[in-house]
């Protein structure tokens, strides 16, 4: 994935890239690594007066300087008149002990000529200790040492990626698939401490050097992975550093770009020859039952997981539907004939008809459900229980009981 210098040149004439450059840089700037401190208004927080961002940064890098540096973002034309403009007037209403010990850095979409030798000009001045200046050449470099910003802003731009997801669009394809959509505060209710717990696990894991696979597991497959990514997006240094691999082939873009930390697997068998090297996390996500012979945890615990989400308790499942707009009489129905499950939930309330019925239900043994309903339940520990499925089913009970096997993996993978 690549986005060149002409590519953001003419983003930069659009409406919106005045309010998503601070974002986009923003961005980059944690995938850097360097910041301690980030203040990058975006959208229609860039209009306010001030500075168009400030930041932190304990390192010196080619991108990020040291210090306190002070940064003005500009989409507009010609690019040398609105960065004087920018220039004196941040320099003027900024005090001297202020601006002699600070960096001046000005960003344009654009592309730039006149650059150099307007760098050359105010460098001279002295007015600052140090003063960058980026235009689009230099963007679409920095984006190169970037992966999943680059990623991202493609996404944003209509631009597919080769096998992977930013981490944001398959977030947003989970949650947005129901009515109403599921929000990440929702969500987390009752799970804030899984929630705690998978970013300590990762951070740690990521220091190693040399992580294992992390096994999440979840009521699906696809409810564990938008776990993983709502709970990365509210931390934009991870996030910045992390994807989803959508397809196997997407394992050569990971591979590709060592800069990526964390790539989770959208489904499990995307995950049999994953990219292993040093710095990088590789993710897992399983169904609740179908861990069995698939994976050996970190700590080598055979068919375990390192992290099970369990379902809220009913109130707070509740409350986490009246959040996102539903009636609470409607919540209470849903969270007890939902058995608490965000995936049943989002199958439910999807406005996608692919998804409301999923296509577990046609195959053969789906015919084992009614056996269910008429049952309720059985226990294999007692003999009574044995002698009477087969009564209602008209089956032998060995046969019900692969069935209910293989739909409960079939339903949970799919669901």
């Amino acid at each position: 994935m690549r986005i060149t210098a002409t590519q953001i040149a003419e983003w930069a004439k659009t409406k919106e890239a005045q309010g998503s450059l601070p974002r986009l840089v923003r961005r980059l700037a944690h995938a850097a690594g360097t910041p301690t401190q980030v203040a990058f208004p975006a959208g229609d927080s860039t209009s306010l007066p001030g500075w168009d961002g400030e930041l932190a940064s304990e390192h010196n890098s080619p991108w990020v300087p040291w210090g306190t540096p002070f940064w003005e973002f500009s989409c507009e034309a010609p690019v040398t008149r609105k960065a004087n403009r920018d220039y004196d007037k941040r320099t003027r209403q900024t005090l001297n002990e202020v601006h002699t010990n600070s960096t001046f850095v000005f960003v344009s979409a654009r592309r730039w000529s006149q650059k150099a030798r307007w760098l050359e000009e105010k460098r001279a001045a002295r007015e600052w200790v140090e003063v960058r200046a980026y235009d689009a050449d230099d963007l679409e470099q920095w984006l190169e040492q970037s992966p999943p910003v680059t990623l991202q802003f493609a996404e944003e731009r209509g631009i597919a990626g080769p096998g992977v997801e930013s981490i944001a669009k398959h977030w947003g394809g989970w949650s947005q698939q129901s009515d109403p959509s599921i929000s990440a505060e929702a969500f987390f209710i009752d799970r804030e401490g899984a929630r705690e717990q998978f970013i300590v696990d990762l951070r740690r894991q990521v220091e190693v050097g040399q992580p294992m696979p992390y096994a999440i597991r979840a009521d699906s497959v696809d409810e564990a992975t938008a776990f993983v990514c709502a709970a990365l997006l509210a931390h934009e240094d991870l996030s910045a550093a992390s994807l989803v691999v959508t397809e196997p082939g997407g394992w050569r873009f990971v591979e590709q770009n060592p800069t990526l930390r964390v790539a989770s697997a959208a489904r499990p068998e995307i995950a049999e020859k994953p990219a292993y090297r040093n710095g990088l996390l590789v993710i897992i996500p399983y169904a609740a039952g179908d861990m069995e012979g698939h994976y050996r945890g970190s700590a080598g615990r055979g068919g375990s997981a390192d992290l099970t989400l369990e379902r809220p308790l009913i109130y707070k499942f509740e409350r986490a539907l009246v959040s996102i707009g539903l009636s609470k009489a409607d919540a209470t129905r849903l969270a007890a004939t939902t058995g608490r499950s965000w995936s049943i939930l989002r199958r439910r309330r999807s406005m996608n008809p692919a998804i409301r019925r999923p296509a577990w239900l046609g195959i053969p043994q789906a015919d084992a459900l009614s056996t269910l309903c008429l049952l309720g339940g059985w226990s294999d520990d007692k003999a009574a229980d044995r002698e009477i499925v087969p009564h209602v089913s008209g089956r032998t009970y060995e046969e019900v009981e692969r069935a209910m096997r293989y739909l409960a993996r079939a339903l949970m993978r799919k669901d």
